[in-house]
């Protein structure tokens, strides 16, 4: 199991946020070799975004067509959310997942289903500073 450590680096050293939970990780592997990733962290979906999709724009298209939450969110991440990768010189279609999406592709994504509820659908998703959600 990987466990992800976030900080800040100030001259070339890192500095993690959880300096316990970060040293206590390093002794657990003692003398084994480590696997060190050094990157940007990104912004992911903030959670008001997330209530807005789930408690707004999910609810509406899953109550119009008569889906499930869950099967509306599967058939809006199929619909927009696709992409190939290559893998040994082959091509896979794959879907990402939005908890993946930083901020300003989750944006992008809900733009995208908002022009597809009302063109497809005949429904107007409020905007989310519209409208309240739990």
């Amino acid at each position: 199991m990987k466990t992800i450590f976030y900080g800040t680096s100030t001259n070339g050293v890192f500095i993690p946020i959880k300096p316990y939970d970060y040293r206590k990780a390093l002794l657990s592997l003692e003398d084994k070799e480590i696997e060190v990733t050094v990157g940007k962290k990104r912004k992911t979906r903030s959670n008001e975004q997330n209530r807005y999709y789930h408690g707004i724009v999910v609810k509406l298209i899953s109550e119009h067509t008569g889906f499930t939450p869950a099967e509306t969110h599967e058939v809006l991440k199929s619909k927009f959310l696709k992409e190939f990768i290559t893998f040994k010189n082959k091509d896979y279609e794959i879907t990402k997942s939005t908890t993946r999406l930083t901020t300003k592709e989750f944006m992008l994504y809900l733009e995208q289903i908002g022009e597809f509820a009302s063109i497809e659908l005949g429904i107007i998703i409020p905007p989310p500073d519209s409208v309240t959600y739990a």
